[in-house]
């Protein structure tokens, strides 16, 4: 299981909550968003790559350990 991505009143984001849609255009940029939410570190050379070169990266570099015990991860400002 994954965490649940809450906002700053710890409420599950969803479109029942009003929460903003991601960006079509900025699949790259969503996808690193995601990596950092759960606590992958992804290099910060991989915003100028593809989708796909982000995905390869996270499936070789996924670190199951940094999500053991977080029910939630807050999605704030400096994220």
């Amino acid at each position: 299981h994954l965490p649940v991505v809450t906002n700053q009143q710890c409420e599950k984001l969803s479109k029942q909550q009003g929460a903003k849609p991601i960006k079509p255009g900025q699949a790259s940029a969503n996808l690193l968003l995601a990596l950092k939410l759960l606590k992958q570190s992804p290099p910060p050379t991989l915003a100028l790559e593809s989708p796909e070169a982000i995905l390869v990266w996270a499936i070789e570099h996924w670190q199951s350990k940094r999500l053991t015990m977080v029910p939630t991860v807050a999605l704030t400002t400096e994220n």
